[in-house]
């Protein structure tokens, strides 16, 4: 996607410092959400990629875009969530299917921007945002009915993400299971190009 991004506008791909994941071992603790936010923007800086930001964020790094905005408000224009996950999905799936979330403690989950039980997002930004949603079933509990109620609970959190923002729409990537930009970049690249459409017309006041 990035080199085709590239031919409109300066596109960065970041990959976060906790990629190995799978918990704490042998010393190593997991970055915060809040550090990882700070890290990317000291980054940025060092690399001389200026401000304004649209921000394409993909599972885990939905989170961390919507972290980066909190905290620095003014430097994000536009976002693209790609099959985002949701700050309230922990406990949400955990209700129905207790053992659907492992392999992770407690403390990194909170660690990593997931609320705790009955902890809701507080996060708003009424900037042009487009929420991707995978259009191929990715749960997998082993009972078809659990799988279905899974899905469902996904679709209203990716919504709850489109209504955070006056300017949200939803887009499924139709052919994509949660790997998106491998399976169906095409829509992520036509979701980053309408955002960028949107941040142009409101910065210039042209179509």
């Amino acid at each position: 996607m990035q080199p085709t991004i590239a031919q409109r506008t300066q596109a960065c791909s970041y990959t976060r410092p906790d990629v190995g994941r799978g918990g704490s071992r042998n010393g190593y603790v997991i970055p915060t959400e809040d550090d990882i936010v700070r890290q990317l923007h000291s980054l940025l800086a060092k690399a001389g990629v200026l401000p304004p930001y649209v921000i394409v964020g993909h599972s885990y790094g939905g989170m961390l875009a919507r972290g980066y905005s909190t905290d620095y408000p003014s430097e994000v224009v536009g976002m693209v969530f790609v099959d985002s996950a949701h700050e309230e999905a922990i406990w949400r799936f955990r209700a129905i299917a207790p053992n659907s979330i492992r392999g992770i403690s407690e403390s990194d989950l909170l660690r990593q921007g997931f609320l705790p039980p009955d902890q809701t997002l507080k996060w708003h930004d009424d900037i042009p945002l487009i929420v991707i949603e995978h259009g191929l079933p990715v749960a997998d509990t082993g009972d078809a009915g659990t799988n279905a109620a899974m899905e469902k609970e996904m679709d209203a959190l990716d919504l709850d993400l489109v209504r955070r923002s006056r300017y949200g729409r939803l887009v499924w990537a139709k052919h994509s299971h949660h790997n998106v930009p491998f399976e169906d970049p095409e829509v992520v690249i036509l979701a980053t190009d309408d955002i960028l459409d949107q941040v142009t017309h409101q910065r210039t006041g042209t179509k």
